[in-house]
């Protein structure tokens, strides 16, 4: 039989397949149950995130349990999960370093690594226009400003503006080595309109990088893997200007680029993470060579939304894209939440670009959008992705 495994977070779609591939019996809770987490997990939905996680977890006692993103932010639900159920995954003890920005600049400038630079909410900068405002409580790029509007308040912070290439790192870590699976491009602010402009809207897989900038990412991988005691698969987020790598935060779990990497290597990392965490061993990734370029787009509604009955019938029409966290028909989906979310995979960049266009055309159109919002967000997609991506 095959052994049960819990999965929480906000969306857990993309982790409860890896973990359905890898021969596990998924059980599931997160906030929206879409209908492709249905077919292969029994779940509940979360009506109060992240209060009720452990209220619903309870029923499945005892189960070993991982979580995904942004529960990172609430070291105390991930303690009152981890009491009844056996955590595979970075614990709640090592949530206060490597959430913490400030702790990160300053480790990484006592081992003379690149570091950007940070103010707390009572020290503001005199020239704000060079500062973002961000939340402690991150997740997804969202509540991010800029610096020139409304002052810090305690629950957030200032960090320098600094331009450059979004970048992420995958890594795999065995609680005091890691391995670096690859680094990706991480897309943004893919909307109408900029109410949130730093949000996570996808990202493109691999990224070519300079050896000097990569080898710097996997140093600070493993070095915070030695610091913090990380275990499993976890992500790190840079700003890559002028060639070198500005780490941003620490993303400890199954974070939303993973399935890309999944994609390229045809492997479930579900079943490396526990490896990892069950027996303190690094799998052998074969991560020297990959073919084709895998990109992710996450699809928000730029106004609400209702879904047709029909809009199933639209998910197939694309050669090499597949459609994923597929709402019910029926449901209402409010402006700037997320719709579905596009998998495609392409031999270069102008591959993915096309097929974009022609999946974007495909759910406007059933949705009923307006018919201009597929060539406006295909615009957005061609000009975020990298050039020195083939």
């Amino acid at each position: 039989m095959n052994p049960p495994l819990l999965i929480v977070g906000a969306s857990v779609r993309a982790a409860a397949e890896s973990a359905h591939a890898a021969g596990y019996q998924v059980k599931a809770i997160d906030l929206f149950s879409d209908q492709d987490l249905k077919e292969i997990a029994d779940c509940r939905l979360s009506i109060q995130y992240p209060e009720d996680l452990h209220r619903l977890a309870s029923e499945f006692a005892n189960i070993p349990y991982l979580y995904t993103g942004a529960l990172e932010n609430y070291p105390e639900v991930l303690a009152k999960l981890s009491a009844n159920h056996p955590l595979l995954g970075t614990g709640s003890d090592s949530m206060e370093k490597i959430r913490d920005p400030f702790w990160l600049r300053d480790f990484l400038q006592s081992a003379s690594l690149p570091t950007i630079d940070l103010k707390t909410h009572d020290a503001p900068p005199d020239n704000a226009e060079k500062w973002l405002i961000k939340p402690f409580r991150s997740g997804h790029g969202l509540q991010i400003r800029n610096g020139l509007g409304a002052p810090a308040q305690h629950d957030e912070y200032y960090q320098e503006l600094k331009r450059g290439l979004s970048v992420g790192a995958m890594f795999l870590a065995d609680g005091q080595h890691c391995q670096l699976i690859g680094c990706h491009q991480q897309l943004r602010a893919l909307q109408l309109d900029s109410s949130q402009p730093y949000q996570f809207c996808g990202a493109v897989a691999p990224l070519p990088l300079p050896d000097d900038t990569v080898n710097t990412i996997s140093n600070i991988g493993e070095l915070l893997t030695q610091e913090t005691s990380l275990r499993g698969l976890f992500g790190c987020d840079f700003i890559v200007s002028e060639n070198t790598p500005y780490l941003l935060e620490v993303n400890p779990r199954y974070t939303a680029a993973t399935e890309l990497w999944e994609t390229l290597l045809n492997r479930s990392l579900i079943a490396d993470h526990i490896t990892a965490c069950q027996q303190g061993l690094l799998s052998t990734i074969p991560t020297y060579h990959f073919s084709g370029i895998s990109l992710k787009l996450i699809l928000y509604a730029p106004e609400e939304t209702v879904v047709t009955n029909h809009f199933h019938e639209c998910l197939n029409q694309v050669e090499g894209t597949r459609i994923a966290d597929l709402p019910a028909p029926g449901n209402t989906i409010a402006q700037h939440d997320p719709v579905c979310t596009l998998l495609l995979m392409g031999a270069k960049r102008q591959d993915i670009s096309k097929a974009a266009f022609q999946s974007l055309t495909a759910i406007a159109g059933n949705l009923e959008w307006n018919p201009q919002l597929a060539s406006t967000l295909s615009r957005e997609i061609s000009s975020q992705i990298a050039e020195n991506i083939a």
